[in-house]
């Protein structure tokens, strides 16, 4: 990848506004930020005012003064210093950026950014991963573009924007164009911004730039007294589960805690734990380096927080941690999988870092992305994030809009599927009026095809000429048959009905009591019989059918 300097991008810009813009108001002088594209390649404009931006971009950020990024950019645990022990880690996936504008000398704004040669398919599970893995056989670089994002490797993404907005964003907009046609980018994104930023970033659309969903974030609100006063506020299914949990645990095996600011002697362990949860996890987008938790803990020692669990001396969880006053960030997390499932380690961290948190005057915690269900029940709320991207192909462009459609977390998480429906979309349900009028379409099937059985000429065979014609000269006095073939249409509505009250597969399995329905209607009116081996296989499918009717996720309870 070639090098950038400095040099390569100080540059000064001068944008000119109109006293007066199209649809401007007091709160708006500008016009809204659809104007904001249009203002800023404006070359003169009469009767304007100037403001003069600078822009620097540097590869590393110690070459930008601590004061101005930090007066810039965002009052966040992931900052200045943050992005220094990501600089010194050796990071292989990404190439960092940090863009800093300033308005007539002073900081106006700030972002950073990160170049890495992305594949479309790493955010896509199965089927549609599986079918990826197969085109790559073929044709390894399909999915593989390089690509600038706009955001934070590592977490949500965040622009700090302190100088005349529109002017301020439209220079760390030009600044990223800049890059990219440098390093000869294909694809520009803004990574998994939160619906705060979302008017400010409305002029993408302007641009080209698709929206679509990513990855949400979660934070819980942490006001208790105690662990047991947090417990209380949770559903009585999750706190009878969790209890459940921890008295197994906690009866079986005694796991002791180390709370540390340096790894030390662990940081072998602790990183062989946290690459077995990245190799257990599908969807990983960022892979920190050994380097990074050394670093981590000598540029942030007071905010850095490592939690250790041990059983009998060997380490068998590990959680990385940033604090600072009454907010935690849970950054990641390593597990011992031969045993985490055994000892229920994913709960037992939560908890010592929820009661660590509630003895420190901790009031938010924050938990990051994946593994939403069990987040959801144990309090965390969802923050949405978007992402915008735009290929610099403007006839490739489009195709890109249609692949980020599958790109959605929604495609791939069936939690976030279940959450992403209308909330006024109701639910389907197997009701005992929906189960009785399965039984009743069962029925009906069953007489209709008693009575075609009992009605039918015996050893006529209607597929030959001379059968069929027999058959239809003989159609009119076939009074039974003729019942037989109403009933199976009327039974259509009937089973229409039903399909528009639950799901398809659900119906068609509960459907399966014709196979009792029959038997009983043959030996009572056709006088057959059925051996013991047939109600053997009828008793296995009854099985079936209980199974499905208790397991279904539709079952209205």
């Amino acid at each position: 990848m070639e090098k950038l300097l400095a040099g390569d991008f100080q540059h000064t810009i001068y944008v000119s506004f109109p006293r007066e813009s199209p649809g401007a108001s007091e709160d708006d002088p500008f016009g809204g930020p659809e104007n904001l594209m249009n203002l800023l390649t404006k070359e003169e404009i009469k009767d304007g005012v100037e403001i003069r931006f600078e822009t620097k971009i540097v590869r590393r950020i110690e070459e930008i003064p601590a004061s101005d990024w930090e007066s810039a950019y965002p009052q966040v645990l992931e900052g200045y210093r943050f992005f220094k022990a990501l600089d010194d880690s050796n990071l292989q996936q990404f190439s960092l950026y940090y863009i800093l504008v300033y308005q007539e000398g002073r900081p106006a704004g700030a972002a950073c950014c990160f170049l890495m040669d992305y594949s479309l398919d790493t955010t896509v599970q199965r089927p549609l991963r599986t079918f990826a893995i197969f085109l790559k056989k073929y044709f390894p670089s399909i999915f593989n573009f390089k690509v600038l994002m706009c955001g934070s490797p590592t977490g949500p993404g965040r622009l700090g924007i302190i100088g005349e907005p529109i002017g301020t964003f439209g220079a760390i907009y030009k600044a990223l164009e800049d890059i990219a046609e440098k390093e000869k980018v294909a694809i520009i994104a803004f990574k998994e911004f939160d619906t705060s930023y979302r008017e400010a970033l409305t002029s993408l659309t302007q641009k080209g730039f698709h929206r679509f969903d990513g990855f949400p974030n979660t934070k819980q609100e942490v006001h208790y007294e105690n662990f047991d006063s947090y417990l209380k506020s949770l559903s009585y299914a999750t706190r009878y589960d969790l209890k459940r949990k921890f008295r197994k645990v906690d009866g079986q095996v005694p796991i002791d805690l180390e709370i540390t600011g340096r790894l030390g002697s662990a940081l072998e362990e602790s990183y062989d734990l946290y690459r077995q949860m990245l190799l257990k996890h599908e969807t990983i987008f960022e892979v920190l380096s050994k380097e990074f938790f050394v670093r981590i803990s000598e540029e942030m020692p007071g905010e850095t927080k490592f939690f250790l669990w041990r059983i009998h001396g060997k380490l068998v969880a590990f959680a990385f941690c940033l604090t600072s006053k009454d907010y935690l960030l849970d950054c990641h997390i390593g597990l011992d999988y031969s045993v985490a499932y055994q000892y229920h380690l994913y709960f037992v961290r939560f908890r010592d870092i929820m009661d660590w948190s509630l003895k420190n005057g901790i009031h938010t915690y924050e938990m990051g992305n994946t593994n939403y269900d069990p987040k959801k029940r144990l309090g965390f709320r969802l923050i949405p994030q978007d992402i915008y991207a735009k290929h610099r192909n403007r006839y490739i462009n489009p195709l890109l809009k249609i692949f980020c459609h599958f790109l959605e977390p929604k495609h791939s998480d069936p939690f976030l599927k279940e959450l992403s429906k209308p909330k006024d979309q109701p639910k389907k349900s197997l009701s005992w009026g929906v189960f009785f009028m399965i039984i009743l379409s069962s029925a009906v099937n069953g007489v209709a095809q008693v009575l075609m059985k009992k009605g039918l000429p015996v050893g006529v065979d209607i597929f030959s000429v001379g059968g069929l014609g027999h058959f239809l000269s003989r159609s009119a006095s076939l009074e039974l048959v003729w019942v037989g073939i109403i009933l199976y249409a009327s039974n259509f509505f009937l089973w229409v009905l039903v399909l528009s009250r639950i799901d398809l597969v659900v119906a068609i399995v509960l459907a399966s009591t014709s196979y009792l329905i029959l038997p009983i209607l043959s030996i009572a009116f056709l006088h057959e019989k059925v051996s013991l081996v047939r109600w053997a296989g009828i008793a296995l499918i009854m099985l079936g059918v209980y199974f499905v009717s208790q397991s279904s996720e539709e079952i209205k309870k």
